[in-house]
């Protein structure tokens, strides 16, 4: 009798005992599906970082590229200026180098008085220009002027048509002829050691 009391007694503490192992497995299984969840998140985790390292170096990449592009370009920008300054400068020194030239032609050239007459017609009052091999002249009509020679050559050669009525067959015709546009006269040539007037 003294032992079926027992073995009823012990019952509930081993329904207890079982229920507390059964609460601890429950609990180490959820530990494991926690400690694997976090496995998992840490693998994402790691392969998030390594796709954001290797998206850094391709941007870093592209970046080094862009900055060699722009400095092959600045480079290139800078050699065209250089070469382009260097033919700009030729090109200027050629220039002067020129004009140099035709000044000393010019002054080598015997200088000659002359006195453009004015015309009855306004513009045929204004001043005359003149351009001999790109030196230009501005001579005012009516007054005596030292002009070198290559001037007198280029008046000379600056013809103007002008018309003409003719009758012919009872018809009046117009014609043109070619007309000297400006009248000058000569007065002398200039003594370029003096500058005295020298009458031929």
């Amino acid at each position: 009798m003294a032992d079926s009391k027992q073995s009823q007694a012990a019952t509930p503490v081993q329904d207890d005992t079982k229920s507390e192992l059964e609460r601890l497995k429950a609990e180490v299984v959820a530990a494991k599906e926690d400690a694997e969840a976090a496995r998992s998140v840490a693998r994402e985790a790691e392969a998030t970082a390594r796709a954001a390292k290797q998206e850094a170096e391709a941007a870093k990449a592209r970046t080094l590229k862009a900055e060699r592009e722009a400095r092959a370009a600045r480079e290139e920008a800078e050699a065209a200026e250089k070469k382009l300054k260097e033919q700009s400068d030729a090109v200027d020194a050629e220039v002067s180098r020129q004009e140099e030239t035709i000044l000393r032609q010019l002054h080598s050239q015997r200088k000659v008085r002359i006195i453009i007459a004015s015309g009855k017609e306004p513009q045929d009052r204004c001043p005359v220009p003149v351009a001999v091999n790109g030196r230009e002249y501005l001579i005012v009509r009516d007054k005596e002027v030292d002009v070198p020679q290559g001037v007198l050559n280029v008046l000379d050669l600056a013809v103007a048509q002008v018309a003409e009525d003719t009758e012919e067959g009872g018809m009046i015709k117009t014609v043109f002829r070619p007309a000297q546009r400006y009248s000058y006269r000569v007065l002398g040539y200039v003594d370029p050691s003096t500058g005295k007037l020298l009458r031929d």
